[in-house]
């Protein structure tokens, strides 16, 4: 059974499918390439094969989809899935999955890095030293201990957040309508209304789903509810706070400052008003990012996967095709 190997995927990984008796193939796109020429490329690839995996990079259009017949399966190696075409899978009935728990931990640890980074004034810092300055009056920083910080959306990664942020002393604050208020609760967290989130908190951290419905979900109003000299990180989705509303507010001192490791468009483009903002910490969507993160979501799929393609078992399932490829699998119902 033949499977394909589009992006970065752990090495023992890779052996495990091998050793299930999967036929791997591995397939790579030099950067810079013309998109229609790399997706005729994998198209081209895919021919015979069952399952594809892929992580952020890889584009999974209906074009490609309806060029692969035989496949019965695209792998997310990792949470987000926006690079596939999630609709296509449904009616073509390919089924997707993902490993939404195996990067929470290396998420969140970004989420902090940002935060105490941010509240610190750590890349001004060095921005100035590397001037060849030494100015010490200039980065009066802010602690972490006692301040409020309100996790918005407590799935995986916000679980984890909150958990570290109080064992920095910091006042936990949790808004997540997914999840029975209780929960937090008992965790030691303050659970508390949308508008309450954002008017309490010094620090609001974005946690939230990949769901197209909360695009814009922080806006001019919700960032206008934020008091004058709070602080904003987002690592969960880029279209989840509006982008001018962000610029805005930070340009007007509203805010005194936020950090994002998510964009509204992928790569940030070289003219986006952020790359000038000094009180913005800006990076290119590492979240998952570690060696342990990446053989955590590379060997989860890969059970995943053997589980799926050998038994019609599947984990993690995304969307909901009436019917799929696989002959021995169910449909979600």
């Amino acid at each position: 059974m033949k499977l394909v190997v589009a992006d970065r995927f752990s090495r023992e990984a890779l052996e495990r499918l091998s050793a299930a008796g999967l036929e791997v193939h591995e397939h790579s796109v030099p950067a810079g390439a013309d998109p229609a020429a790399a997706e005729e490329a994998l198209a081209a690839r895919l021919e015979g094969a069952r399952a594809l995996v892929v992580r952020s990079q890889t584009q999974v259009t209906a074009s490609l989809l309806e060029k692969a017949p035989s496949l019965w399966l695209v792998g997310r190696a990792g949470v987000g899935y926006e690079n596939i075409d999630i609709s296509a899978c449904e009616r073509l009935g390919v089924a997707v999955m993902n490993t939404p728990g195996a990067s929470a931990i290396t998420t969140a640890e970004r989420t902090l890095a940002l935060l105490l980074s941010m509240l610190h004034q750590i890349p001004q810092a060095d921005r100035s030293m590397r001037a060849g300055k030494w100015d010490r009056r200039s980065f009066l920083a802010n602690e972490a201990f006692d301040k409020r910080v309100g996790v918005l959306g407590f799935g995986n990664v916000g679980r984890v957040v909150a958990d570290r942020a109080r064992a920095l002393q910091m006042r936990v604050l949790v808004h997540d309508p997914y999840v029975p208020p209780e929960m937090a609760f008992n965790l030691g967290h303050r659970p508390v209304g949308f508008d309450e989130l954002f008017r309490e908190s010094d620090i609001v951290t974005c946690h939230v789903s990949a769901s197209p419905a909360l695009k814009g979900l922080v806006g001019q109003r919700e960032l206008g509810l934020m008091r004058k000299g709070s602080w904003l990180v987002n690592t969960s989705r880029g279209w989840v706070v509006e982008q001018a509303a962000l610029v805005e507010a930070l340009r007007s001192g509203h805010l005194a400052g936020a950090a994002l490791d998510v964009f509204e468009e992928e790569p940030l483009p070289a003219e986006s008003p952020l790359r000038g903002l000094d009180r913005l910490i800006l990076s290119p969507h590492l979240g998952a990012s570690t060696v342990e993160a990446e053989r955590r979501v590379s060997l989860s799929l890969a059970d995943q996967m053997i589980e799926f393609l050998k038994e019609g078992r599947g984990r993690n399932l995304i969307g909901a095709p009436k019917e799929l490829r696989h002959p021995g699998a169910r449909p979600r119902g």
